[in-house]
Formats: C-alpha cells, sequence, structure tokens
C-alpha cells in the first residue's frame, strides 16, 4: 500500500513508506541475485550461487581461511593474502562477464586498498554503469 502526502514546499504529493521488494525466483541453472543499492534500487543479476560465493571468497580475501591464517601467525598471514591477490588479479585477467566484474564492485570493501579497483577498470568487458558505480 503505498501513502502519499502533500509537500508545502514544492506543492506536490510526496512518496511515503516502502515498495516491497519482488519475490526471488530460483531455476536450477542460476539464481537471480537481487543486489540493492543505497538508493534503494534494485539490480537483477543472472548470477550463480555457486559462482556469486566464489567471487565473495574473492571480494572478502578467503574469509575464514583469512581468519585462520592469522591466527597461525604473520607468515602465514602475509602468504594467504599473497595467494588471494593473486586469484583475484587471476579472476579479473580471465572474467568476461560484466555482471561477475559488476557483483565484485558493488561489494569491495575499499577501505586502504584499491588495487583490484583498478584491475577492474582494466578489464575489457567492464561495462559504463559499473565504472560510473566506482566514481
Amino acid at each position: 500500500m503505498r501513502q502519499h502526502r502533500f509537500c508545502r514546499a514544492t506543492e506536490r504529493q510526496v512518496f511515503i513508506g516502502r515498495i516491497p521488494s519482488p519475490p526471488i525466483r530460483k531455476s536450477s541453472d542460476e539464481t537471480l541475485a537481487l543486489l540493492h543499492s543505497q538508493k534503494g534500487s534494485v539490480i537483477k543479476m543472472a548470477i550463480s550461487k555457486k559462482r556469486q560465493n566464489e567471487i565473495m571468497r574473492l571480494v572478502y580475501e578467503g574469509g575464514d581461511e583469512l581468519t585462520a591464517a592469522m591466527e597461525l601467525g604473520e607468515q602465514a598471514t602475509q602468504k594467504h593474502l599473497r595467494n588471494i591477490r593473486r586469484e583475484i588479479k587471476t579472476f579479473f585477467q580471465a572474467c568476461d562477464k560484466p555482471d561477475e566484474l559488476h557483483f565484485f564492485a558493488m561489494e569491495w570493501n575499499r577501505d586502504g586498498n584499491e588495487t583490484p579497483i583498478h584491475q577492474l577498470i582494466k578489464n575489457p568487458y567492464v561495462d559504463a554503469g559499473t565504472l560510473l558505480r566506482i566514481y
């Protein structure tokens, strides 16, 4: 149900409330990933759940693997980071699907390490929408 109120400053009706998210359809081959941007718009991508998990592993630099390496000490952590960064570089060199590149760009945490984003920009298959989102 949509609600409206009258805004005196602009003399227009303004939408108030939340539009419900559409349901996720699942097929045997692929799953639609619904990704919500900061403004609440919905982007649909046909990326399998398995591939999403592979990309998320790269995004989180190994996730649980990184935590395990950190528990073993500084040398193990640095070795793990070298290996995962090599995998990220290989991903960008081999990836030819704009949806996968966009998924990576949306999930990447830009705190300090900008190298993967520079590699993403150099990929010939990255589309303008992804570049605009990064900008």
